[in-house]
């Protein structure tokens, strides 16, 4: 015959792990904040880049073909987690306090008709393969985004990796449109601007060529002096968010807390004195 204390013992321990279970189930990804000179932003969610930002991209645009294209822009808004705008009146170019920069280089392989290394057509298709990013806060703003000079002289506030994603680019009459995306990890958070820390990036942006694009100047450099010869040149209108890490609730915490406790308590009174 089994003892009532023996199964009062595994009940709470029943209790204590559905507890636990609980508290895993009501874990949720925090609002994360930002902060610079205009005060502390809550939740922010990402931010809007310059409709004149730029992407280069490096290599032959042949079916099966492997090419590396940059990004950068800076950014006009940012946004809370459903996309609003703050408003940041020291982030207006008319008389900024302080800017945020975007650079990016993203690995890609081409896909279009024909064999593989002949030339695409009017269409092609591109899969990322890698990359990595980072974001930069300056108090000195600075950023050009023609020459790329003033891009990467910041503090660094965000650092990540480019892990998958992909786009299409077509021609049209007089130009050429597109849209490309990437998504990764984040792998640095700045804690004096953020919190909590964040884990996870998306970024998407239009893509224009010739006659489809506008209020756009063609970069005549890159940030880090790097020569852009060969290089074609799209403008780049994108946005990027980002996804916190998870974080018990303070309730959940007391829950758990109070389960583990119970559990030890009976623990210690049930065991068989030597």
């Amino acid at each position: 015959m089994k003892s009532s204390t023996g199964n009062f013992s595994k009940k709470l321990r029943a209790l204590a792990c559905g507890g636990l279970f609980a508290c895993m189930a009501m874990s949720a990804s925090a609002d994360p904040t930002l902060t610079n000179s205009d005060g502390t932003f809550d939740p922010f969610g990402g931010f809007d880049w310059n409709k004149a930002g730029n992407v280069l991209t490096f290599g032959p645009i042949v079916n099966g073909g492997t090419v590396t294209s940059v990004f950068w822009a800076n950014a006009v808004k940012l946004n809370d987690t459903s996309s609003n705008p703050f408003s940041t009146p020291g982030l207006d170019p008319s008389g900024s306090d302080y800017e945020y920069t975007v650079y990016a280089t993203i690995t890609e392989t081409i896909s279009c008709g024909g064999a593989i290394g002949d030339p695409c057509g009017t269409i092609a298709s591109f899969a990322v393969t890698g990359g990595s990013w980072t974001i930069y806060y300056d108090t000195s703003p600075d950023a050009n985004l023609v020459t790329g000079t003033g891009i990467t002289d910041g503090t660094t506030l965000l650092t990540g990796s480019v892990s998958g994603g992909g786009g299409v680019f077509s021609l049209i009459p007089g130009g050429g449109i597109g849209v490309f995306n990437y998504q990764g990890a984040v792998t640095y958070t700045n804690s004096t601007y953020i919190n909590p820390a964040l884990v996870s990036s998306t970024a998407t942006s239009t893509l224009q060529v010739g006659g489809a694009t506008t209020d756009w100047v063609p970069p005549t450099g890159q940030p880090g002096g790097g020569s852009i010869v060969g290089a074609l040149a799209f403008q780049a209108d994108g946005n990027q968010s980002f996804k916190a890490r998870s974080v018990p609730e303070p309730s959940t915490l007391l829950l758990l807390s109070g389960a583990l406790l119970g559990l030890a308590v009976v623990r210690r009174k049930v065991s068989p004195k030597a």
